[in-house]
């Protein structure tokens, strides 16, 4: 039996922001290296994500696959040329396998494994439909995924989902048979509660008896800000020293109405100015983190919640959202809390348990840091992958 080890995988992301779902995709990159793998990375544009693989020392090459399903003839034209280079792009630096990290990357990387041969493992992270699309996009995104399943029946080999929430939204026909769930893992040494906060007081303004309330997400609506900020209004009313941080920003390509502009109008109109701070983009998350005492995350529908995994890798208590992919990281009252979707006085509530009850609080992050530890570490994710790989590429020996 052959083994694993100097096999070349080919990784395919549309996008170049960091965020999420590239942050997972260089935790890949990056741990499988160690274990003989030379990975290979195509991605959609030049962008911070293309800069952090770069100094990691991943080789990575820049290929327009930004917009797949945009019908004006540039872009089909682009498109197909697009489609040319990642073929010989793939033809030249001789990949066994290729894994796509998105959506828009998946159909190119199916055409291209079938072209030549090769095995491919499609890496699904997202549902259907964003909560603040208009029918119209509803009705364009359903038809994009439906072209999408279609071409998982016959392009796609395995199919990774991060959650049982994402399998079972997508799960259909023959492609249900090529499922498997691996959540993510992260990276525990990157995680401690030794992180340094004596700068953040400084520089956020706060007051070493402050309690802090943190939600950590990139600003779209249907992340949920609208309910956090709504949820810091009531909780102002009975507890005076906390403040509230904002963690994240808007992607370029979601760009379009200035969705930070309205939290902000939000922020005055609940007069909440001073009480709820806009960090932007952050490379600090692990000392933010540390310098909280709840973590709190209202997406509706969240994929998996790898801000979840972190927070629990920080040994801090979690509220949220009992939806999508939380309730497979987050145990109810034994690592923290979960909500109902749009509840903001229950959101408030289990916010305040938590800030009053500092035992319970503290209870709570140690049992999430062990579960942590037991089930999303970054060494068995990989090992599950790897699998998945071997098995694709013939029963080759994996570690």
């Amino acid at each position: 039996m052959d083994n694993i080890t100097g096999r070349r995988v080919l990784y395919v992301e549309q996008r170049s922001s960091l965020a999420g779902s590239r942050f997972s995709l260089l935790s890949i990159v990056k741990g499988v290296r160690d274990y003989g793998i030379v990975p290979l990375v195509v991605c959609g544009g030049d962008g911070p994500f293309v800069r952090e693989l770069r100094k990691a020392n991943i080789s990575v090459e820049t290929i327009d696959i930004s917009s797949l399903f945009s019908i004006s003839p540039r872009r089909i034209t682009t498109n197909l040329l697009s489609l040319i280079r990642l073929w010989r792009y793939t033809m030249k630096m001789h990949v066994d396998l290729i894994h796509s990290n998105s959506f828009g990357a998946h159909i190119f990387a199916g055409i291209v494994a079938g072209l030549l041969g090769k095995k491919t493992v499609w890496h699904i992270r997202e549902f259907t439909e964003n909560i603040e699309d208009t029918p119209q996009k509803k009705r364009w995104r359903k038809l994009i995924v439906s072209v999408l399943l279609l071409g998982a029946t016959f392009l796609a080999d395995r199919i990774i989902c991060v959650s049982e929430a994402i399998r079972d939204h997508y799960a259909n026909g023959w492609i249900s048979r090529k499922m498997k769930v691996i959540h993510n893992g992260i990276d525990l040494s990157e995680f401690d509660n030794n992180k340094r906060t004596d700068y953040l007081l400084e520089e956020l303004g706060l007051c070493g008896e402050d309690k802090v309330v943190s939600i950590f997400a990139r600003l779209t609506p249907w992340k949920g800000h609208r309910l956090f900020i709504e949820g810091a209004a009531q909780i102002k009313q009975q507890m005076e020293r906390v403040k509230f941080l904002v963690v994240g920003s808007q992607l370029d390509y979601e760009i379009g109405e200035n969705y930070e502009e309205q939290l902000r109008n939000l922020v005055r109109d609940l007069k909440l100015d001073g009480d709820v701070i806009f960090t932007g983009f952050r490379r600090d998350v692990p000392n933010l983190m540390a310098l909280s005492d709840v973590i709190v995350s209202t997406s509706n529908k969240e994929p998996f919640g790898r801000v979840m995994l972190e927070a629990g890798a920080m040994a801090r208590p979690v509220v949220a959202s009992n939806s999508g992919g939380h309730p497979e990281i987050v145990i109810d009252g034994v690592t923290g809390y979960l909500v109902p979707p749009d509840d903001v006085e229950i959101l408030a509530s289990k916010i305040l348990t938590l800030l009053r009850d500092g035992e319970r609080a503290k209870e709570l992050g140690k049992n999430a840091r062990e579960r942590v530890e037991a089930q999303f570490a970054l060494e068995g994710m990989i090992k599950k992958l790897l699998k998945v790989y071997a098995e694709l590429l013939g029963g080759c020996d994996y570690p």
